[in-house]
């Protein structure tokens, strides 16, 4: 009656509870349909019972590529979230269930992160029974989904005895990061055909009416401006990418973008080695730049900074405007690249200086002692020659009409080379036999002369390193 198309789909079979496996059968199957029904996949909406809500709010909850499949909605019915305390609540033959390979091949025991990565709720083991338990947010994805719209439905007098505490802490969970669930709150349902019949664990408790006028009109946002990522193993989230650092245990990272700002914030990032932050997704397009960035562990990361609708050339600090040094570039993609350090938060003024318009590589990088290396250098075609800089340090220094920041004062190495008739340099050297050199990085930029001798153009600051 509204032009929906209706797939029902189980992972692999009804014993799987959103186990990775299952939940690759489950996207194969979206794919499925996407691929041969007239199906908008930016109104594809998940709707599930009992065990089934607690897998689809899983499904949208690790499914977050923008290019990829993406849930605009959730619609749940007398859900479960937390696998964990299924387990323990539950009877022998549900835990064989769960213990089951293409489950969690194993009891919490022993295999507590394959509950917890397939679960929205994780409440400590030691909280319950008697339910409710208390969450534990680090490790409850729920809070992936905190930018859906969420339809909650469940009957007050569940015969599953803790459904009704179970979707009261999930509620609770997306509440503490800000979020709002549309409820529709039962109390005794009853099977139609004979109303004398309680049927409080059932579809039944389902207004669909209310459901789908609840979905009407909702698009996905894939590019959420404000988002919190829990990843099992790193990956895409809005407009950030993460790695991760060790395996067996969750990746953080919080994002919010304040437009009126020119602002991005990414903030408590925990086991993850790189973040790549594209500001073009994050939908911000004029210089100068915000990025503040905090690290929540002692390990720190390394943040790449890309997607930029001109290339970037320097990293300031926000409050005092202080070159940050240390920072690489990538001009094959356009990026800046900083370490965030353990416990700590960068906040980055990033600058485009339209002088810097030439392009400086080394190649290889990193490079050994006594090898040879190629530096190359891509100028404006009306440059005649190129001052190249191999420094230790990072200055702010004007030169003339342009500015550089690897600075030319010694220690550094400074020479004189001719660029060819399109303005470009390609030159094979050899890095001396030094092993004091082995270690350090060197700040290396081009300076190159155009017309009537003046300063044209300086490159991208690239960090030549030596091994």
């Amino acid at each position: 009656s509204r032009n929906w198309v209706y797939l029902s789909v189980t992972g692999l079979d009804d014993q799987l509870f959103g186990s990775p496996i299952s939940q690759q059968n489950v996207e194969v199957a979206i794919q499925w349909m996407l691929d041969n029904f007239n199906v908008d996949p930016d109104r594809v909406f998940m709707v599930g019972f009992s065990v089934g809500g607690g897998i689809v709010t899983s499904f949208a909850s690790r499914h977050r590529d923008p290019d990829g499949i993406m849930i605009a909605g959730l619609g749940l019915v007398s859900s479960t979230f937390d696998w964990t305390m299924e387990y323990n609540l539950g009877t022998p033959d549900l835990q064989s269930w769960m213990e089951n390979p293409y489950n969690f091949g194993g009891p919490p025991s022993t295999n507590l992160f394959f509950f917890q990565r397939s679960s929205s709720v994780y409440e400590d083991e030691a909280s319950y029974p008697p339910t409710p338990g208390t969450v534990v947010p680090d490790d409850s994805l729920g809070v992936n989904v905190s930018h859906l719209p969420i339809f909650m439905t469940y009957d007050v007098l569940d015969f599953i005895l803790h459904v009704p505490h179970i979707n009261d802490d999930f509620e609770l969970l997306l509440s503490g990061v800000g979020k709002t669930v549309t409820k529709d709150i039962q109390i005794g349902t009853v099977y139609p055909p004979d109303p004398s019949i309680l049927v409080t664990h059932s579809w039944y408790v389902l207004d669909e009416d209310a459901l789908f006028d609840f979905f009407d009109g909702v698009t996905v946002d894939r590019f959420p401006d404000d988002f919190h990522a829990i990843q099992e193993a790193g990956g895409r989230v809005s407009w950030i990418t993460t790695t991760q650092d060790a395996p067996g245990e969750f990746v953080h990272a919080d994002g919010q973008v304040i437009p009126a700002g020119r602002r991005m914030i990414l903030s408590n990032v925990r086991n993850a080695t790189d973040v790549v932050v594209d500001v073009g997704d994050a939908g911000i397009t004029t210089f100068p730049m915000r990025m503040t960035a905090t690290s929540a562990d002692g390990d720190g990361f390394r943040l790449r900074l890309t997607g930029f609708p001109l290339s970037p050339s320097r990293l300031h600090d926000w409050t005092t405007d202080a070159l940050v040094t240390g920072v690489d570039s990538d001009p094959a993609t356009g990026s800046l690249i900083v370490d965030v350090p353990g416990n700590t938060t960068l906040d980055l003024k990033i600058k485009h200086d339209p002088t810097w318009t030439s392009v400086l590589t080394t190649s290889p990088n990193p490079v050994a002692t006594n090898a040879p290396i190629t530096v190359a250098v891509d100028g404006p075609p009306t440059s005649t020659l190129t001052y190249l800089i191999v420094s230790l340090a990072e200055l702010y220094i004007p030169v003339g009409s342009v500015t550089i920041t690897a600075s030319p004062l010694s220690p550094a190495w400074v020479r004189l080379f001719a660029l060819d008739g399109s303005g470009d340099l390609n030159v094979v050297n050899t890095v001396p036999d030094d092993a004091g050199l082995i270690g350090l990085r060197f700040p290396t930029q081009a300076l190159t002369v155009g017309p009537g001798s003046t300063f044209e153009s300086v490159s991208n600051l690239w960090g030549l390193y030596v091994e």
